[in-house]
């Protein structure tokens, strides 16, 4: 009895279900022919309808009822299905789904599957429409292709509808390998405002035909609207605000302009007709009014040599710029334009999270309406390649960082704005032109402008390059000076060139916290003259103490315009606790007396101030330092020890913390005891990367023969030596000018230990 009424139970369930019907047909056929069908029968409105064989189809049905309803439709088994209506005489067709269920969506095509809609009108206007509005939430899922195509010499075209009236909406999402293609002679997707399509990563929505519509929707960071109208004069339109990636090519394309504020991810401007005659046709950001209409790419933008990207400003008033924000790295191949009346500002802004890389090989100009470049990312930017900005840089957050080879160049008249600790020129930067120009330099998190003033014989070719160099000049430059400076900075200088022109210009140094100078008055303006750093008589400006109270901050200027330049830095004529202009330590030692005692020394170039702090730190493996000792600094005394009674056996790590007035904090390089019968470490090399030579510190119990063996990075010898090393700490030198430029490896070995080192040859 009870299995009686589980048999009745799922017969009751099989009656309630939609049917499946198949297509069994051959490779052509008409829907309405129930012999086409398994079962035989014509689907109706309670059926699911599956497609898993290639064949074009003709779809007479349509002519009546309309619209003409299945539950859903299913192609599957990588399949190409032509769903076709041929009309003579125009009209209203369209195939409805109904399906909400997820499980059996309204329309589902199956990876590598195909469906064609095909409206084939001779004359007249045709309307043929897949529309997923047979109820209320219509499920939809495209995991191969959706083509709507057109033929024939009459008017109107396929399309998919998504939406009727305020309920019936649908919900249709082209998964990662899912595309939507429009080709010639078809209608849009509706409707042009909601969210009735999901395009999910890796899913592509193509336009080739001419003109068209993207629709909105949501539209995932790595999903593609792609544009590929071969022929066309029209590009389409964006019915939505936000986007994924952009990829266009409209090589015959009339100018094209987005009217509204909208987002993309990447952007990648293969073709906009750039080389149409006599006017080159553009992608434009336009604005018709006094509202700034905006760009936001929030990934990368690519603009390749057959395309031009215009930032555009209203025609009637100047407070209507365009504004292109980029996000991501910037690959410029073609131009990148300003228009607009005369006033106008328009806006190019970097406002990534991350460092953005800047390549542009063409060119970035500006028209009557005028250009602001913004740098607005904390993380900074670097230029790949020569970068020239022909109005104006404002610098509002982060670093540009340059090169002399990937230099960034103001034209005449340009200017900047900002520039702080927080925003400036990282490298070398150019300015054209004769007028009075800071270049608004720095590095690591030193703000340090230089600039050029007054002066004569200047012209609107004139050309120099400042760079803001954060190190030693003694050491790089040279420590010969002239009297009668007492000495010069320790941190910084300033190279200035002059690379094209013969004007004469008054040079004026930036006075910080980090220049260390307690009285601005007596700190000037020093050149290096090719032999000994000279003085110049200056005129020091003061703005009082700095940040840190202890330091004096404001400028310096040569009282006179200079014809000669190269490397400048700050000069006093006080002696160092007077002007310190910081802690300059030139030796770090250690020697071991005996099994249980050590001496650790260090010298100072001069004497500093009572408030600065030692932490001598030691360690065991090299890379835990735990303190052993603090030691204040002292106003008379250059020279430091500690006595480390605790030498344990083995090897022992020392380095040195040095936090001077200011608060900022330096580390000495890291040396070593061997507390050991046998064995050496080497604990520097220095410096690393190496262009010539560089100098080994090696750590030995005893005295030993250690042979050098030099090792590329495909294993081969290059270079060997062998040197006779004492007991306690060396210092070798390391020629290695012969070698090619890359990384290699060098063993060094005695009859008792063997180490690797790696270095880096440049």
């Amino acid at each position: 009895m009870k299995r009686f009424v589980l048999v009745i139970l799922v017969i009751g369930f099989s009656l309630l279900a939609n049917a499946q019907i198949i297509w069994n047909g051959g490779a052509t056929g008409n829907w309405n022919d129930a012999a086409n069908w398994l079962p035989t029968t014509v689907p109706t409105s309670a059926d699911d309808v599956i497609f898993n064989t290639s064949v074009i189809v003709e779809m007479d049905i349509l002519s009546s009822p309309t619209p003409y309803t299945i539950n859903s439709l299913l192609i599957t088994n990588n399949s190409s299905v032509e769903l076709q209506k041929t009309q003579a005489a125009g009209g209203v067709r369209i195939l409805q789904l109904a399906s909400t269920s997820t499980i059996t969506p309204g329309l589902k095509i199956d990876n590598a599957s195909t469906l064609i809609i095909d409206a084939i009108n001779t004359s007249g206007t045709l309307d043929y429409t897949l529309a997923l509005t047979g109820n209320a939430g219509v499920t939809g899922e495209i995991y191969g292709n959706l083509y709507i195509k057109g033929t024939g010499v009459g008017n109107g075209g396929a399309e998919i509808d998504l939406s009727d009236g305020v309920s019936n909406f649908a919900a249709l999402v082209v998964k990662s390998s899912g595309v939507i293609k429009y080709f010639d002679d078809t209608d849009n997707t509706s409707p042009s405002t909601g969210s009735f399509l999901t395009m999910e990563n890796g899913s592509i929505y193509e336009i080739e035909k001419n003109g068209g519509s993207f629709p909105p929707g949501v539209w995932d960071l790595n999903s593609l609207a792609r544009v590929t109208n071969l022929s066309g004069t029209s590009p389409p339109s964006f019915n939505g605000s936000s986007y994924g990636d952009l990829e266009w090519t409209c090589p015959n394309q009339n100018n094209f302009s987005l009217s509204k504020n909208i987002s993309f991810n990447d952007v990648n401007l293969l073709n906009t007709n750039a080389a149409a005659f006599p006017t080159p046709k553009v992608f434009r950001i336009v604005n018709s009014g006094s509202t700034p209409l905006t760009l936001t790419i929030n990934g990368n933008l690519n603009v390749t040599s057959n395309s031009i990207l215009e930032i555009t400003g209203s025609l009637t008033s100047p407070l209507g710029g365009g504004h292109l924000i980029v996000n991501g790295n910037i690959n410029n191949q073609g131009a990148i334009i300003t228009s607009g009346i005369a006033g106008t500002i328009n806006k190019f802004e970097l406002n990534g999270t991350t460092n953005q890389d800047i390549l542009s090989t063409g060119a970035i100009t500006a028209g009557a309406g005028g250009l602001n470049f913004i740098m607005n990312n904390s993380a900074g930017a670097t230029l790949n390649t020569p970068l020239i900005l022909p109005d104006e840089l404002t610098l509002t957050d982060g670093k540009i960082t340059t090169d002399l080879t990937n230099i960034l160049t103001m034209v005449d008249g340009s200017s900047y704005s900002g520039g702080s600790t927080s925003s400036f020129v990282q490298g070398p930067m150019k300015k054209i032109g004769a007028t009075d120009f800071t270049f608004p330099v720095g590095e690591g998190g030193i703000y340090a402008p230089i600039t050029i003033s007054g002066g004569t014989g200047g012209a609107a070719t004139d050309a120099f390059i400042a760079t803001y160099f954060r190190t030693d000049p003694r050491g790089v430059i040279g420590n010969v000076l002239e009297p009668p400076i007492n000495h010069i900075s320790y941190a910084e200088y300033w190279e200035l060139t002059q690379d094209n022109g013969s004007a004469s210009k008054i040079v004026t140094l930036d006075i910080h916290s980090t220049s260390f100078s307690k009285t601005v008055p007596d700190t000037y303006v020093s050149r290096f003259d090719g032999t000994k750093w000279i003085k110049i008589a200056s005129t020091s400006s003061s703005t009082g103490p700095c940040a840190n109270p202890i330091y004096d901050c404001g400028t310096t200027a040569s009282s006179n315009a200079l014809t000669e330049f190269g490397s400048f830095t700050l000069a006093t004529d006080l002696d160092f606790i007077s002007n310190p202009l910081p802690i300059k330590l030139i030796n770090f030692s250690a020697t071991k007396i005996s099994a249980g005692l050590a001496v650790i020394n260090w010298q100072l170039a001069e004497c500093c101030s009572k408030d600065a702090l030692f932490e001598l730190e030691k360690s065991t493996d090299s890379r835990n330092f735990t303190l052993a000792s603090s030691i204040n600094g002292s106003e008379t005394n250059k020279f430091y020890f500690y006595n480390d009674s605790r030498l344990g056996k083995g090897i022992s790590y020392y380095r040195l913390k040095m936090t001077d007035t200011d608060g900022s904090v330096k580390y000495s390089k890291v040396i070593a005891i061997v507390n050991d019968e046998k064995g050496f470490v080497i604990t520097s090399i220095a410096p690393n990367p190496v262009q010539h030579a560089a100098s080994l510190t090696i750590s030995a119990a005893k005295q030993s023969s250690v042979k050098f063996k030099v090792y590329d990075v495909a294993g081969n010898l290059v270079k060997q030596w062998q040197s006779t090393i004492a007991a306690g700490n060396n210092v070798l030198n390391m020629e290695v000018s012969a070698l090619a430029n890359g990384t290699y490896h060098v063993l060094a070995s005695s009859l008792d230990t063997r180490t690797v080192f790696r270095f880096i040859k440049q």
